[in-house]
């Protein structure tokens, strides 16, 4: 039957989460929380240094797609 294409977490996953910045800057992703928050996190360490966002707040922002 061949290799899935998709990580074994992924292949019976329906779900993605997404983030949105007031900027304009938008991430869906299907891995989950943590690989959001990780680039959410670059996005406002590059675009907006002298902001500081909380785990808490940026997981109020997360929604699922």
């Amino acid at each position: 039957m061949g290799k899935p294409l998709l990580p074994r977490r992924l292949e019976n996953s329906t779900m993605a989460k997404m983030m949105s910045c007031e900027c304009g800057w938008t991430l869906i992703t299907p891995m989950g929380e943590g690989d959001l928050m990780k680039h959410a996190k670059m996005h406002v360490a590059d675009a907006h240094p002298k902001m500081k966002v909380s785990d808490a707040d940026m997981m109020k922002m997360m929604k699922t797609v």
